[in-house]
C-alpha cells in the first residue's frame, strides 16, 4: 500500500495511520458472528464472472482466503464500461457502525479555489476504494463464503457505508499534496 510513499506525501496523521496500519472498521456494537454462503449462479456466464472477479480480488491482494466469522453475500454488477465489479452486502454491518459526518467537496467549492494560472489534470483511480487497507484485526468483518472457499477483504470494499468518507479523506490529503 505504499506507505512510506504517503509519509512523504502527506502530513495527515490519520491518512498515514489509516494506510500504514489499515483501516479500523468502528462498530457501535460488536457485530454478532453470522455465516452465509454466496449463491451460486446456475447460468454458466454469470457463474464464471462471479469466479473471474474474486480471482480478481485476489491477484490485487484486496482478499484473502480465511475462515470463520461475519459473513455477508458477495454479487456482481455491470459497471459502466462493461466490465463488472464485486460488491459485498453489508446491509447487517452497516446497522453497527459508527457514523461520522463529513463533508465532501461539491463542483462549487473546486471551482472557488480555481485561479487563472492554475494547471488542472485529472486522475482516475482504479477500484480506489481497494487501495485503503483494513487493519488485520478488523477484516473478520468482511467475510464471504463462494463455492465452499472462504474469503475476507483485506481492503476497503465496495458496500461498507463508511467507504465514501474515508476514500474523501484520503484523497483529500492527496489533493492537498498535489496542490
Amino acid at each position: 500500500y505504499f506507505a512510506d510513499q504517503w509519509d512523504s506525501s502527506t502530513s495527515d496523521a490519520w491518512v498515514r495511520n489509516k494506510i500504514k496500519f489499515g483501516l479500523a472498521l468502528e462498530f457501535s456494537s460488536t457485530p454478532p458472528n453470522f455465516f452465509m454462503n454466496c449463491p451460486i449462479s446456475q447460468d454458466p456466464v454469470k457463474k464464471k464472472l462471479m469466479e473471474t472477479a474474486i480471482d480478481h480480488l485476489l491477484d490485487i491482494r484486496a482478499q484473502d482466503q480465511q475462515g470463520h466469522g461475519f459473513y455477508s453475500l458477495l454479487f456482481i454488477v455491470p459497471k459502466s464500461s462493461g466490465d463488472w465489479r464485486a460488491i459485498l452486502d453489508l446491509k447487517r454491518l452497516n446497522c453497527s457502525p459508527v457514523y461520522r459526518k463529513f463533508k465532501m467537496n461539491t463542483l462549487q467549492s473546486i471551482l472557488l479555489s480555481i485561479r487563472k494560472g492554475d494547471y488542472l489534470s485529472s486522475i482516475d483511480l482504479m477500484e480506489a476504494y481497494l487501495h485503503i487497507p483494513i487493519r488485520p484485526s478488523r477484516s473478520k468483518f468482511l467475510r464471504f463464503c463462494y463455492d465452499n472457499r472462504h474469503f475476507e477483504y483485506v481492503a476497503l470494499p465496495f458496500g461498507l457505508s463508511s467507504a465514501p468518507r474515508i476514500l474523501t479523506k484520503v484523497l483529500a490529503a492527496l489533493a492537498t499534496h498535489l496542490r
